[in-house]
C-alpha cells in the first residue's frame, strides 16, 4: 500500500515485510523560486524553505536536495559553467554550493543586513569560470553587486533606491546592466 509523509514523501510499503519504498518527493511548502541552467532543459533548480532542490525532466525526479535547516531560499540560480548552485537566504547569506554533491562552496555571511531576496549571476566583459559578478537584492531595499572569485567575495557596489524589498533581479545578454524590482 502507499503511505505520504507530513513533509510530502511517498513511499510504498511492503506488507509481507514491512519494507517501504521510496516513490517520490515534492516540496511541502511554498517554491519562492525555479531556474533552468543557461545551457541545459534537462534539469532544473527550485528553492524553498528549508532547501535547494534540483530535478530531472527527464526522469521525473529529484536528484538532490540541499538542507539548510531553519532558513528559507528566496531564489536560486546557476552559473554558465554550471560549477556553482548560488542562493539566497532568509538568513541575509549567500551560499554557493556544488552541483553534484550539494556541499558549500563559500558563503557570503552578511550580504544584507536581512534576508536576501534575490539575487541574479551577471556576467561581464572577462568574467569566467573562476572570476564572475553576482547581484543580490534585500528585504532592506539595497541591491549590491558582488565579484566572485574562487577564493573571495568582495562587495563591489552598494544602492539603496527601494522602498521596499527587492524581490527580482534581471541582467542583460552581456552582463552590463541589471534591472531590479
Amino acid at each position: 500500500f502507499l503511505l505520504g509523509t507530513e513533509f510530502s514523501q511517498r513511499y510504498s510499503i511492503d506488507i509481507a515485510t514491512f519494507t517501504p519504498e521510496l516513490r517520490g518527493t515534492c516540496h511541502y511548502s511554498p517554491i519562492h523560486d525555479v531556474c533552468f541552467p543557461k545551457k541545459s532543459s534537462e534539469i532544473f533548480v527550485t528553492a524553498s524553505e528549508q532547501d535547494i532542490r534540483v530535478w530531472s525532466l527527464s526522469q521525473k525526479r529529484e536528484l538532490l536536495r540541499i538542507d539548510v535547516p531553519n532558513t528559507t531560499c528566496y531564489a536560486a540560480d546557476v552559473t554558465p559553467t554550471g560549477e556553482n548552485i548560488v542562493s539566497a537566504w532568509s538568513d541575509g547569506k549567500i551560499r554557493s554550493f556544488y552541483p553534484e554533491s550539494g556541499k558549500l562552496q563559500f558563503m557570503i555571511p552578511d550580504a544584507h543586513s536581512d534576508a536576501v531576496r534575490s539575487l541574479a549571476i551577471c556576467n561581464c566583459k572577462g568574467d569566467n569560470s573562476s572570476v564572475w559578478h553576482l547581484v543580490s537584492g534585500g528585504k532592506d531595499g539595497t541591491v549590491r553587486v558582488w565579484r566572485i572569485n574562487e577564493k573571495h567575495q568582495t562587495m563591489v557596489h552598494s544602492m539603496k533606491e527601494h522602498r521596499g524589498a527587492v524581490n527580482a533581479i534581471v541582467c542583460n545578454a552581456d552582463g552590463s546592466q541589471a534591472a531590479s524590482a
